[in-house]
């Protein structure tokens, strides 16, 4: 039985609830002498084109990342970070094969992982997010699969699209700005803070050892705490819904953080409402890979609203 978690660009070999320094130039915005000291959110923006990311700061300060990513290309993109310490760019590639999320056991030099929320963008598209970076040296990667025209089929990054990003100084343990609730996943499970109304959502990844992310998905209208368990448990079971169940609302995706990083989540006003029933879960195996944290570790947790 395959299970698979798909998220925008984003392909991993797991669970689902339902069944670059580039080619060519680079431009450089931030050099060593102006790289930010302060504490306060930095704006950063990175441009995609295909399949290249041409325009990206080459420094930050670690601490709280306002980011806007810009899709110029003709195909989808997305922008991930992977903390890979002294080991070279190339070696990083070929470590992550033809998947990056299939890429387990992880490399024990991969540090820090940080996906935002908004995963891939499609062409012509922009996306922004307020997420956290720790000190380190990175790589910017893109792992969508979808080519121009007379290419073949591969992830980005294996035609080029990564590239090197140092984040130093500032705040070694970054605190993401004030929301209206939270999410907090570590190596235990979960601790959910959500009410009705709640449009900002804080996701934080405590560890310590191992990545982790969320989905936030919503049972049907109507559906008590009580039942909501037991079809979860038995799609966890069997691997399908039960006769008749029509499946869950997704809502929400906190992207993937390593211990420590996390970022900031934005809802409608009207999607936690009172009484409805959601269902956060972490579709990640450990570092060493396995089976996914909702299976082996029944890492979800059930939320009514108030």
């Amino acid at each position: 039985m395959g299970w698979r978690l798909v998220v925008g660009g984003f392909t991993a070999v797991v669970l689902v609830a339902t069944g670059c320094t580039g080619k060519g130039g680079a431009t450089t915005h931030d050099g060593e002498a102006n790289t930010p000291a302060a504490r306060e959110p930095q704006e950063a923006v990175v441009v995609a084109v295909d399949y290249s990311y041409p325009e990206a700061p080459a420094r930050l300060a670690a601490g709280v990342i306002d980011l806007r990513f810009e899709n110029r290309g003709t195909v989808g993109h997305e922008l991930a970070f992977a903390g890979i310490g002294d080991a070279s760019i190339q070696r990083w590639v070929e470590d992550l094969g033809d998947d990056a999320l299939s890429a387990f056991p992880v490399p024990d030099y991969l540090d820090q992982v940080a996906t935002p929320p908004f995963v891939s963008v499609k062409a012509g598209g922009t996306a922004v997010a307020t997420m956290t970076l720790t000190p380190g040296r990175y790589v910017m990667f893109c792992n969508v699969r979808d080519v121009t025209d007379g290419l073949e089929e591969a992830p980005h990054y294996q035609l080029g699209m990564v590239r090197e990003l140092m984040v130093v100084g500032g705040d070694p343990e970054p605190t993401l700005p004030e929301a209206d609730g939270t999410i907090v996943a570590s190596d235990d499970g979960f601790e959910v803070d959500l009410e009705a109304g709640d449009r900002s959502v804080n996701f934080i990844n405590e560890g310590p050892d191992q990545i982790h992310l969320t989905t936030i998905e919503a049972f049907p209208r109507g559906m008590d705490a009580a039942e909501a368990e037991r079809i979860y448990e038995a799609k966890l079971a069997s691997g399908k819904w039960p006769k008749g169940f029509p499946g869950l609302e997704g809502s929400g995706f906190s992207g993937i953080f390593s211990a420590g990083l996390g970022a900031r989540l934005e809802f409608e006003e009207d999607t936690f409402r009172s009484g409805r029933v959601f269902v956060v879960a972490c579709f990640l195996p450990d570092r060493e890979g396995g089976k996914p944290h909702v299976i082996a570790y029944d890492e979800y947790a059930l939320v009514t609203i108030e």
